[in-house]
């Protein structure tokens, strides 16, 4: 009764296009059919479309997403970075927590983090947003949750970056939050995000935290930028 009066007067809304639809979805008929689905040559190991691996070394093993950086996709990520819609967290990680189970990654992980931001910048926004998605999919799949990662300094926005200037920028950025002895046994760590672009962020993290004595590093993020797509943000 309770739930049904808590809809009533706030309704659940698709993430994608804002919607009203029932409690316990995050997304409409309309949308899941229109979808901006990662594609099938979206490259499992770096993420990236088309596959980019040997072009530089990569500190991850793996990537996946399951959407597209465009349309709903970028929408939904968009009014939970930007317009203070955390509640779209839980629908995005609810995607990509189907994405990981598609793709047998779920069985071997131990812990989940996320990319963090610099304390003053996290304080700035109110929240971090990636941090939102991994404490949903760690409730979602049983996982343990943990801030493995801080942010050293603040740099510049990433978006208004081209893929070199990224890797510079991020350089020395991150360091490990957790003892030594966390990693005596070899964590198998999902790592979070929004949006794999050239994937500097999530390399710069991942090297960190191997540094630190992590097995394996799996990056998940919401939505993967096409190379198209990926030069109109650097631009």
């Amino acid at each position: 009764m309770l739930r049904s009066l808590a809809h009533w007067f706030f309704p659940n809304t698709c993430i994608f296009c804002n919607e009203v639809i029932g409690p316990a979805g995050y997304c409409c008929e309309r949308c899941a059919k229109q979808l901006p689905l990662a594609p099938e040559d979206c490259c499992l190991c770096c993420g990236t479309i088309p596959c980019q691996c040997g072009r530089e070394e990569c500190f991850y093993d793996r990537a996946v997403s399951p959407f597209v950086y465009d349309l709903g996709a970028k929408n939904a990520v968009s009014m939970l970075k930007f317009r203070g819609r955390k509640s779209y967290a839980k629908g995005l990680a609810k995607a990509m927590a189907e994405r990981l189970s598609q793709t047998g990654d779920l069985t071997e992980l131990t812990v989940v983090t996320a990319v963090p931001m610099y304390r003053k910048d996290e304080y700035d926004r109110g929240y971090n947003q990636a941090e939102l998605i991994a404490k949903e999919i760690a409730r979602l799949t049983g996982l343990p949750y943990r801030r493995l990662l801080v942010k050293l300094r603040s740099t510049p926005k990433q978006h208004n970056l081209t893929a070199g200037t990224r890797r510079e920028n991020l350089r020395q950025a991150f360091a490990s939050a957790e003892k030594d002895g966390f990693y005596q046994r070899k964590q198998v760590v999902l790592l979070c995000d929004d949006v794999l672009t050239t994937g500097a962020t999530m390399n710069e993290c991942a090297k960190t935290l191997k540094a630190a004595g992590a097995g394996k590093i799996i990056c998940c993020t919401a939505a993967v930028a096409t190379c198209r797509n990926a030069q109109d943000m650097v631009k």
